[in-house]
């Protein structure tokens, strides 16, 4: 493993000349990672884990002279094998190593090594050279994190920093109520367009009966079941139309810029999951794209829909893509409850009726009952993964976020998934992985009640 990390590590640096660098901070000094890492084993294994520390201050200093990073989840500083989200930091306190901690591992790992692939491919480090080396830290990781955890004292240091790598979500911008629901007109309405390698909506749902989960609680799927499941659940859009602006549109990579492609209506599908109780639930977060000016080329909404074990809707809730106006349904398959009252109740399927001035959510209908459209269309779901390696002209693949968190070039207020604002004034974000039960105050025993007989550990 080693003179392949170190031939790695040789190709990169000739690819991109160091630069002079006085920054002595943790991510880049290597002995300083090596102190805060586990005890390494004697002899030869543990001479080739060394050159981990190196390697990881190495890519990390390239990575800053860059100026790249992809922001989908959190350094764990210290611990560079691992990232995190907002949902894998919340079972920090939950973890055991007889059941979840191995698929904790997995997934943080995977994490650190998915974004620093992306990271590398964004410094301009060619497919070949970037190969070994990623191949080399997957293995570092594997064997850091599982040395970690099994040091009583490196373990405790790494949770701890697991702890604090999440930080606050920002407040939500302020948004102007949107005009009445009565006042559209020159409506289009757009269906999902069923993917052509999905399964059909009752394979995808006997599969979800199936119940197979992880360690802690999340649905595994393939791929063609979450593609049926996510066209099952998808909203119908009706979208007044009213300017050349007002339809769906793809964001797209052109020339160094993020552009909307008018002839492509797309929308960004991306599983994701939210804890309640003891359980972990579904849910699939839908990202609607649309024009906003030729200056300021996009706005929209994030539509979300969160299921119960049995695969029904639960709750939904949407937010513009600047985090603003954030608002909560209830799904008809749950009693209130002592949910707030001014959450209103939704019969699905659902049908989003969207205004042409801002394009506002400004109410949410059945789908059946939607208004006559002088239209009609289709769109195309994506995988949201799809705009961290959007397809440019030149043939490379580019990430459409910038380094803030925010659709490229940065600086806007067009946020991803996963760096949301605060939902109202919760304090917390869109993502937070206790929004719903923090916010909603669902009968828990219920919705548990509902859960199939077949589930069962993966």
């Amino acid at each position: 493993m080693r003179s392949l990390l170190a031939a790695g590590l040789a190709a990169v640096l000739v690819a991109l000349p160091a630069q002079a660098n006085e920054a002595t901070d943790l991510a880049v000094d290597a002995e300083a990672l090596a102190r805060m890492g586990p005890t390494l084993p004697p002899g030869n294994m543990g001479e080739e884990l060394s050159g981990c520390f190196t390697a990881y201050a190495e890519v990390e200093r390239l990575r800053r002279e860059a100026g790249v990073r992809h922001q989908a989840y959190f350094p764990v500083r210290g611990f560079p094998y691992v990232k995190v989200d907002r949902l894998m930091a919340s079972y920090v306190d939950d973890l055991d190593p007889d059941t979840n901690m191995g698929a904790w591992l997995e997934q943080t790992r995977e994490f650190a090594n998915f974004s620093r692939e992306l990271e590398l491919r964004d410094i301009g480090i060619s497919d070949v050279r970037r190969a070994g080396l990623l191949h080399d830290l997957s293995l570092c990781s594997v064997w850091l994190t599982l040395l970690s955890m099994d040091e009583l004292s490196t373990r405790a240091k790494l949770l701890d920093a697991v702890r604090s790598s999440v930080p606050p979500a920002a407040p939500a911008p302020a948004r102007a109520p949107a005009k009445p629901a009565s006042e559209l007109s020159r409506l289009v309405r757009w269906d999902v367009r069923w993917p052509e390698t999905a399964e059909t909506a009752e394979q995808a749902q006997s599969h979800f009966d199936a119940c197979d989960r992880d360690a802690m609680g999340r649905v595994g799927l393939f791929e063609t079941e979450w593609q049926a499941l996510a066209a099952k659940h998808a909203p119908v859009l009706m979208t007044e139309t009213l300017r050349s602006i007002d339809g769906l549109v793809s964001p797209q990579w052109d020339a160094g810029a993020v552009r909307a492609n008018a002839r492509q209506a797309t929308v960004h599908y991306q599983p994701q999951h939210v804890r309640l109780g003891d359980m972990t639930l579904l849910q699939f977060a839908y990202t609607v794209w649309m024009r906003s000016t030729d200056d300021a080329p996009f706005n929209g909404l994030v539509w979300r829909v969160t299921l119960a074990p049995d695969g029904k809707p639960l709750v939904y809730d949407t937010v513009r893509l600047d985090g603003s106006g954030h608002r909560w349904f209830l799904a008809d398959t749950v009693s209130r409850g002592n949910t707030p009252i001014n959450v209103p109740v939704l019969p699905g399927p659902v049908a989003l009726l969207i205004d042409s001035a801002r394009h506002d959510l400004v109410n949410v209908v059945k789908a059946d009952q939607a208004p006559a459209p002088t239209d009609t269309g289709r769109f195309d779901l994506a995988i949201y993964d799809d705009l961290f390696e959007a397809e440019g002209a030149d043939g490379n693949r580019h990430t459409l976020f910038a380094d803030d968190g925010s659709l490229r070039p940065g600086g806007t207020d067009i946020f991803m998934l996963g760096r949301m604002p605060a939902v109202g004034d919760s304090g917390l974000s869109f993502d937070h992985p206790r929004l719903i039960e923090e916010s909603m105050n669902l009968p828990v025993e219920d919705i548990r009640a509902r859960m199939p007989d077949a589930c069962e550990l993966i």
